[in-house]
C-alpha cells in the first residue's frame, strides 16, 4: 500500500508524520525506529520534540537505528549523520544511549560492524518504523545508483554527483569519498516507510520515485515493492505527481 499524505507546507507535513510515530509510540513503547537525516527531516524531528514535550510520545522505551554514516570522520564532527540527530532530536528526548544503535564513522572492523549492526536489528525483532527523506539522485540512504535491492548493512563508496550535491554543507568541499548504510533489503525489512518530502528540489525526486520503473537505476523505486509506505509531502514537492496517481494514493 502506498498513501500519498500532501499537505500545504512543510510544517504540516511534518507535523502529521511526528503524529504517526507518536501513535506507534503509544501503541509500542519498546519500537524499533530507523532514523534517517537531512535537512527536510528537521521539522519532523521538532515536531516529535513538541509531542515529546506535551506527554504526547513516550521515547522512554524505543531504540533507534541510524540510517546511514560517512566514513572517516567521529560522531562529534558537525557534518557527521550522528551529529544531526543528535543535535535535532536524541538530545531533546529521554532516549536512553544504550538504545540508540549507530553507524560508526570511524569502525574498527567494517565487516564485523555491519554484521552486528543487522544482528542487533534482528535480536530486537526488526524495525517497526523507519523515516527517511529522498537523497540526491534517487538515493535511499546511501544506496545509490546500481545498488541491489538485496543489500545490507554494507560500506559504500560515495558517487562524484552525489559528493558535489553536499560539498556546500562541507568545509573546503570536502566531503568523503566512503559512507556506511542501511542496504535496500535492510530498509524494505521495516513494517512501516515513511518519507518526508518537502520544496520543489524533492519535486522531480517524488515522480521518479512513484513513477519510474522500479529497478536499481532508480534506488528510491525499491520503496513502491513496500507494503506500507506512508508518503508525507508539501504540495511544492508533490506538483509533479501525476494526478492519477493521486486518485488512487
Amino acid at each position: 500500500m502506498i498513501k500519498l499524505n500532501t499537505f500545504p507546507t512543510l510544517h504540516q507535513a511534518s507535523s502529521a508524520a511526528a503524529r504517526v510515530v507518536a501513535e506507534q509510540l503509544r501503541s509500542k513503547p519498546n519500537s524499533n525506529l530507523g532514523l534517517g537525516a537531512g535537512k527536510r527531516l528537521v521539522p519532523f524531528y521538532e515536531e516529535l520534540v513538541v509531542l515529546h514535550r506535551a506527554k504526547a510520545a513516550p521515547f522512554i522505551k524505543f531504540r533507534s537505528f541510524q540510517v546511514c554514516e560517512y566514513l572517516g570522520m567521529p560522531g562529534t564532527h558537525p557534518m557527521s549523520m550522528r551529529f544531526f540527530l543528535v543535535d535535532n532530536f536524541l538530545d531533546h528526548i529521554p532516549a536512553a544511549r544504550r538504545f540508540q544503535k549507530r553507524l560508526p564513522g570511524l569502525p574498527v572492523n567494517m565487516e564485523g560492524t555491519c554484521r552486528r549492526f543487522e544482528e542487533r536489528i534482528k535480536r530486537f525483532g526488526g524495525l517497526d518504523m523507519i523515516v527517511i527523506g529522498l537523497g540526491p539522485e534517487d538515493s535511499i540512504g546511501f544506496n545509490e545508483k546500481g545498488a541491489s535491492f538485496d543489500s545490507r548493512t554494507r560500506e559504500v563508496l560515495l558517487s562524484d554527483d552525489l559528493r558535489k550535491h553536499f560539498a556546500p554543507n562541507f568545509p573546503r568541499a570536502s566531503v568523503p569519498r566512503r559512507g556506511i548504510t542501511m542496504g535496500i533489503k535492510t530498509i524494505l525489512s521495516a513494517r512501516v516507510i515513511i518519507v518526508m518530502a518537502g520544496g520543489e528540489d524533492d519535486a522531480p525526486l517524488l515522480s521518479r520515485m512513484l513513477t519510474s520503473r522500479i529497478g536499481p537505476s532508480v534506488p528510491s523505486t525499491a520503496l513502491r515493492k513496500h507494503d506500507n509506505l506512508l508518503i508525507f509531502a508539501d504540495n511544492a514537492a508533490a506538483a509533479s505527481v501525476p494526478a492519477s496517481f493521486k486518485r488512487a494514493s
